[in-house]
C-alpha cells in the first residue's frame, strides 16, 4: 500500500524543505491549476462581441444615381469598430410594405434591422428638392429607438455635394462633423486663392481642408477685375462663400523706364460708333411717354369742350342754357344733330340735377386726361434724360481732356 507520508517525507528530505513548506506549496499549485481554466472562461466571457449594424438608405425624389451606394461605402469605410452586416436586398419600400409599416420612419427601420439580425442600423436619407439633395443621419437601436442626435446637411446634387454627404456621414459615425469650405462666383472657372495658396477653381468645395479661422480670399479672372476679402471659417460646419466680379482691367499695368505711363481711361467710346443700347431704351421710353402726354392732353380737351355747353347760365336760378339738348337716347348734350333742344319753360329740379350729374361726369374726364398727361411728360423727359446720358462722348483722361491717339 502506497505510504503517502512516507512519500512526501522522502521529498522533503531530498531537497532539504521543511515538510510543512513543501505542502503550502502543494496546495497552491493546485488551486492554481484549478483556477486557471476559470479565470480565462470567466475573461473569455467578460469580452463584448462587436455590435452588428446595418446601413438602410431611403431615397425620395429623383436621387442621381451612385449615391446610395456611395455613402453607404462611406459608413463602412469610417474607420469605426462595428460588425457591418448586408442591407437587405429588396428595396425599403418592399421592406416597409413586407413588414406592414404604416410609413417609413424610425420605428420601421428598427424592425428591419431586428429581421436582419443587426442591433443598430444606421438610417441615411437622402432627400431631393430641385437642385439641392438633403441629407439626414440617424443611428437607430433594434427596438426603434433614436440614438443621439439626427445629423442633417444640405448640398448640391453633383459630385462635389455627394463627397460632402460622404463626410457628413463619417462625421456622423464618428462624433465628429467635418468643416466643409464651398466657394462660388458669378462665373464658374474662377480661380481661388486662399491665404495666397491656390485651391482650384469655382465652384470649389474644400472638405477638412482650410482650418477654422479668419483666412484670405482672392478670387480672380481674366478680364474681371480681381476680388480680395477676408472670411471667417467656422468649425465642424458647412460655410459658403460667394463672390461677384466686376468687368475691368484684371491688372495693373506697370510702365518701363523711358516710357510715360497712359493716363487712367474715365469713359471710352465705342467701336464703330452707333447708339448704344441703353440709349435707344431711354429714346423708347420718352417716345411713349410723349405719346401718352398727347392723348391725355386730347380727352381733357374734347371732355373740357363739351362741359361748356353744360355750364348754365342762370337768371337767378330759374333758367339753363339754351345750348343743353336731350339726346334721343336720354342723354344730355350739346346741341348737334338728334338732339332736342331744351326750352327755358322746363325748370324742373330733376331736370337740372341731372344736367349736373352729367357735367361734373365731363369734368371727371378732363381730370383723368390731365393726370394721364402730366405722367407721360414725365416718363418722356425721364427717357430722354436716360436716352441723351447713355451716348458716349470722347475718351477722355483724368484731366477731362481728350486723350491722344497712340502713337507707334
Amino acid at each position: 500500500m502506497w505510504d503517502n507520508d512516507a512519500v512526501l517525507r522522502t521529498i522533503a528530505n531530498a531537497l532539504d524543505v521543511p515538510l510543512a513548506n513543501r505542502l503550502v506549496a502543494l496546495c497552491v499549485c493546485a488551486a492554481a491549476m484549478t483556477a486557471a481554466p476559470s479565470a480565462l472562461a470567466a475573461k473569455a466571457k467578460a469580452k463584448p462581441r462587436p455590435a452588428k449594424w446595418v446601413v438602410l438608405i431611403h431615397e425620395s425624389g429623383a436621387v442621381p444615381a451612385g449615391w446610395a451606394q456611395a455613402l453607404r461605402a462611406a459608413a463602412e469605410r469610417s474607420g469605426v469598430s462595428r460588425s457591418w452586416i448586408e442591407p437587405p436586398a429588396i428595396s425599403l419600400e418592399e421592406v416597409q410594405l413586407s413588414l406592414g409599416c404604416a410609413s417609413w420612419g424610425a420605428a420601421c427601420a428598427g424592425q428591419a434591422a431586428s429581421l436582419m439580425g443587426a442591433d443598430n442600423a444606421l438610417v441615411v436619407d437622402i432627400v431631393r428638392g430641385g437642385d439641392a439633395m438633403v441629407v439626414s443621419v440617424e443611428d437607430v437601436a433594434a427596438n426603434g429607438t433614436v440614438v443621439g442626435d439626427v445629423v442633417r446637411v444640405e448640398v448640391s446634387a453633383d459630385d462635389s455635394g455627394r463627397a460632402v454627404a460622404s463626410a457628413w456621414v463619417v462625421g456622423a459615425i464618428r462624433g465628429t462633423r467635418p468643416t466643409v469650405l464651398v466657394v462660388t462666383a458669378d462665373l464658374a472657372g474662377t480661380e481661388v486663392l486662399i491665404d495666397g495658396e491656390p485651391r482650384g477653381v469655382t465652384p470649389l468645395t474644400l472638405i477638412d481642408v482650410v482650418a477654422p479661422g479668419e483666412h484670405a480670399l482672392l478670387l480672380r479672372r481674366e478680364g474681371r477685375a480681381p476680388l480680395s476679402r477676408t472670411f471667417t471659417v467656422q468649425g465642424a460646419t458647412m460655410n459658403r462663400e460667394f463672390g461677384a466680379l466686376t468687368q475691368g482691367p484684371s491688372m495693373v499695368t506697370t510702365p518701363r523706364v523711358g516710357e510715360e505711363a497712359p493716363a487712367p481711361m474715365i469713359t471710352s467710346a465705342r467701336p464703330g460708333g452707333g447708339v448704344p443700347t441703353m440709349a435707344l431704351a431711354g429714346f423708347s421710353l420718352g417716345g411713349v411717354g410723349v405719346l401718352g402726354a398727347a392723348a391725355g392732353a386730347v380727352v381733357a380737351a374734347l371732355n373740357w369742350n363739351a362741359r361748356a355747353a353744360f355750364v348754365e347760365v342762370r337768371n337767378g336760378a330759374e333758367s339753363i342754357s339754351p345750348t343743353v339738348c336731350t339726346n334721343a337716347d336720354g342723354s344730355y348734350g350739346s346741341s348737334g344733330a338728334g338732339c332736342v333742344v331744351i326750352d327755358g319753360a322746363d325748370k324742373s329740379p330733376a331736370l337740372l340735377a341731372d344736367i349736373q350729374r352729367a357735367s361734373d361726369t365731363l369734368l371727371g374726364n378732363v381730370n383723368v386726361g390731365l393726370v394721364v398727361m402730366g405722367a407721360g411728360l414725365l416718363v418722356g423727359a425721364t427717357g430722354f434724360a436716360i436716352g441723351f446720358g447713355a451716348i458716349p462722348g470722347e475718351t477722355q483722361d483724368a484731366a477731362g481732356s481728350p486723350a491722344p491717339a497712340a502713337s507707334h
